[in-house]
C-alpha cells in the first residue's frame, strides 16, 4: 500500500512540473511577424498601333452555277435518234454539233412535193413571161434551173416592174414560195444543235423515244463559264464595284481561281438585309453545284488599323495601356513593364470581316491591349509586355 501511494505522488509531481515548464516556454515565445500583402497585378500583352492603308476586303461564299445553261424543248414531233453522240448526262458536245435529231422523212417528202408544185407553176407561166416580160424571162429560166428538191429554196428573182409583181401575185407564186420557206424553217427544228461547247446535265429521252411537241428533252450547260451567287451585307456594299477582282477557293478540293464581279442586284433580302452579287469565274476543276469561298478586293481605306473583333467593346471602344511616370521593368524579365494602367478609348469601326475589324481613331504607337481582360475597367493597374 505504501509503495502505491509513493508511485502516485511521484506521477503527480512529474505532471505538474511538465505543465509549469510548458507555460514558461510559451510565455517567452515571440509572435511571428506579419508579411505585407502583395497586390495582384494583371499581366497583359499589347500591340503597338501603326495606322496605314488597308484593302477593304469582303468575304463572300456561294454556290457555283453555269452561266450559260439552256433547257431544251421540242418544237416538232417525231422519233428521236442520236446525232452521232448519245444525248446522255455527262456527254460533251462541241459548239454546232447535233444534240438531238428526230426522224423527218415524212416531213421532208411533203416539202419536196411543195417545191415540185412551185416549179410546175413557174413552168406554166414561162410562155406568158416570155411574151409579156421578155427582159425577166432569162432570170426566171435560171431560177427554175437552180431549184434543188433536196436543198433550201433559193431567193426568187426581183420583179423588174410593178406590173410583173402583180402578175406573179395573181398566179399565187409568192404564196407558194413563202409557204415552202416556212416549212423549211420548221424542218430545221428536227435538228437541235449545241449553242456552245458544254455537257448534257439532264436527259429525258432515249433512242427511239416518240417526242411530242412542247416536250422537255433535257438540259445543256457551258462547262467553260460559271458564276457564283453570293450574298453581301449592306455595310460591305460600298466596297464592291462591277469588275472587282475576287480570289476564290474551295474547302473540299485544292486549287484557287480568279473571278470578277459581273453584276450587283438592286433587290435587298428583307429578312437578312443582304444583297446578291454575281461573280464570274472559269478554270479547271470547277463543277456546277460546288460551294466556293472568296475574298473581294475592295477599295483602299486610309488611316485605319486592323484589330481582332473580340477586342472591340460595345462596337465602339477598345482598351489601351498607358505607362505611368514611375513605370519600371520587372526583375524577372525585361519584357514586363510594371506601373501601367488601362484606358478605354473610342474608335470608329470602318469595315468588318469574319475575325478582323478595321478601325479609325487610335493614335500611332499607342499600346493596344491585345487580349480580353475579365472585369477590366478604366484606370486598372496592369503590367504589360509586347505581343510577338
Amino acid at each position: 500500500m505504501r509503495s502505491a501511494i509513493v508511485s502516485l505522488v511521484l506521477f503527480l509531481l512529474i505532471v505538474a512540473g511538465g505543465i509549469g515548464i510548458s507555460s514558461r516556454v510559451s510565455s517567452q515565445k515571440q509572435p511571428a511577424p506579419k508579411l505585407p500583402a502583395i497586390a495582384s497585378v494583371t499581366q497583359v500583352s499589347y500591340l503597338p498601333v501603326k495606322n496605314g492603308t488597308y484593302p477593304a476586303n469582303v468575304e463572300v461564299n456561294g454556290r457555283l452555277v453555269a452561266r450559260d445553261k439552256v433547257e431544251i424543248f421540242s418544237e416538232v414531233g417525231g422519233t428521236y435518234r442520236s446525232g452521232g453522240k448519245p444525248f446522255k448526262e455527262g456527254v460533251y458536245f462541241n459548239k454546232g454539233q447535233v444534240l438531238i435529231n428526230m426522224a423527218d422523212r415524212e416531213f421532208a417528202m411533203n416539202l419536196r412535193a411543195q417545191k415540185s408544185s412551185l416549179m410546175n407553176q413557174i413552168t406554166v407561166l414561162l410562155p406568158d413571161l416570155k411574151s409579156d416580160y421578155p427582159e425577166s424571162f432569162p432570170r426566171w429560166i435560171a431560177y427554175l434551173d437552180s431549184i434543188d428538191l433536196d436543198k433550201a429554196l433559193p431567193e426568187m428573182p426581183t420583179p423588174a416592174t410593178d406590173k410583173e409583181r402583180y402578175f406573179l401575185t395573181a398566179k399565187n407564186i409568192y404564196n407558194l414560195f413563202y409557204s415552202i420557206r416556212s416549212q423549211e424553217a420548221r424542218q430545221a427544228k428536227y435538228f437541235i444543235y449545241a449553242p456552245f461547247s458544254g455537257k448534257v446535265s439532264q436527259s429525258n429521252i432515249t433512242e427511239g423515244t416518240l417526242v411530242r411537241v412542247g416536250q422537255k428533252l433535257g438540259e445543256f450547260f457551258n462547262t467553260n463559264s460559271y458564276e457564283v451567287e453570293a450574298s453581301v451585307s449592306l455595310r460591305d456594299l460600298p466596297y464592291l464595284a462591277i469588275g472587282s477582282q475576287v480570289d476564290l477557293r474551295s474547302d473540299d478540293i485544292g486549287g484557287k481561281w480568279s473571278g470578277k464581279v459581273l453584276r450587283i442586284s438592286d433587290v435587298i433580302d428583307p429578312q437578312t438585309q443582304t444583297i446578291r452579287v454575281f461573280i464570274g469565274v472559269s478554270g479547271n476543276g470547277l463543277k456546277e453545284g460546288m460551294y466556293l469561298n472568296g475574298t473581294v478586293a475592295g477599295a483602299a481605306l486610309k488611316d485605319v488599323f486592323a484589330i481582332d473583333r473580340k477586342l472591340l467593346m460595345d462596337d465602339n471602344s477598345v482598351f489601351v495601356a498607358m505607362p505611368s511616370d514611375a513605370a519600371t521593368s520587372s526583375s524577372d524579365s525585361e519584357k514586363f513593364l510594371q506601373g501601367a494602367t488601362l484606358k478605354q478609348v473610342s474608335v470608329e469601326p470602318i469595315q468588318y470581316s469574319d475575325d478582323i475589324v478595321l478601325v479609325r481613331g487610335l493614335q500611332d504607337r499607342a499600346w493596344l491591349v491585345n487580349q480580353a481582360i475579365p472585369n477590366a475597367y478604366d484606370g486598372m493597374s496592369v503590367s504589360v509586355f509586347e505581343a510577338e
